[in-house]
């Protein structure tokens, strides 16, 4: 089961409203690629690299976000947290979520 925490639901309803400002039906395009990405987080977590003790990151494809997820008590529970790769370009602790540390 994944759980997307309610800093990551904000996150993506506000960087869905700077892409469909920015040029029509792009905010629609980012959620597409962050809901599809879930999805596949969902059916296997463990395709994405760790990168802070239980902490993955799954990289998306167009937009320059990650999701950071934790595996919590069982690998089939993920909790994710998407970020701006512009605003936590590093990689590691540093770039995951407090939350998620």
């Amino acid at each position: 089961m994944l759980i997307v925490r309610r800093e990551a639901e904000q996150d993506i309803k506000e960087a869905y409203e700077w892409y469909e400002d920015a040029r029509p039906n792009l905010g629609r395009k980012f959620v597409a690629e962050i809901q599809a990405k879930l999805e596949s987080i969902d059916d296997n977590p463990d395709l994405y690299p760790n990168v802070y003790q239980n902490v993955r990151r799954a990289l998306c494809n167009r937009f320059p976000y990650s999701i950071y997820l934790a595996l919590i008590v069982s690998p089939s529970t993920a909790v994710g947290a998407p970020s701006s790769a512009r605003r936590a370009p590093s990689r590691g602790e540093d770039a995951a979520p407090t939350g998620l540390r």
